[in-house]
């Protein structure tokens, strides 16, 4: 159990595992400025040369924005595949321009970051109760949710409001 003070002076007790330490990853930690970018560089979590072109992104060149726009169109398709389907002649000619300086989507970027292999096992982790927890209530958890979204209310399932039946 920590003693944690709160800002309004008070003091709360709590169990260790409803802490995060300083620098875990979290959704209310997500980099939004450029200031914040400067600061994952000086921990270490990102290159010098990463946080600049995340903070500040260069302007799409028109054709590049052309590209963009069918990339959307097409459901995020691959760019190699987009670029085969432009020298058939099922898209624009022009796109091919494209094709040693490809965009980044960021949807895209964002997608496949979180991927993780699932074709095997992994370590066992053993057990997430501590030795001294034999009987019923000794643990305790607390199950949480988070929207990084402002003014969007997080729910696991149900409607937002009650349901009305005739």
């Amino acid at each position: 159990m920590h003693s944690v003070k709160k800002p309004d002076g008070n003091s709360i007790v709590v169990d260790e595992s409803q802490l995060l330490r300083m620098h875990q990853p979290d959704l209310t930690n997500i980099p939004s400025k450029p200031v914040d970018y400067q600061k994952e560089v000086e921990n270490g979590f990102l290159s010098a040369k990463d946080a600049i072109n995340l903070a500040r992104p260069k302007a799409l060149s028109p054709i590049q924005q052309l590209l963009m726009d069918w990339h959307h169109r097409l459901y995020h398709l691959q760019f190699r595949r987009m670029f085969m389907l432009a020298e058939k002649g099922f898209l624009p000619k022009i796109l091919l321009r494209c094709k040693d300086n490809v965009p980044k989507c960021v949807a895209c970027e964002f997608g496949t970051a979180h991927r993780r292999p699932w074709r095997f096992k992994g370590k066992q982790s053993g057990s997430i109760r501590k030795e001294k927890q034999v009987k019923p209530g000794d643990g305790q958890s607390i199950d949480q949710i988070v929207s990084a979204q402002p003014g969007l209310i997080p729910q696991m399932s149900g409607f937002m409001c009650p349901q009305i039946t005739y």
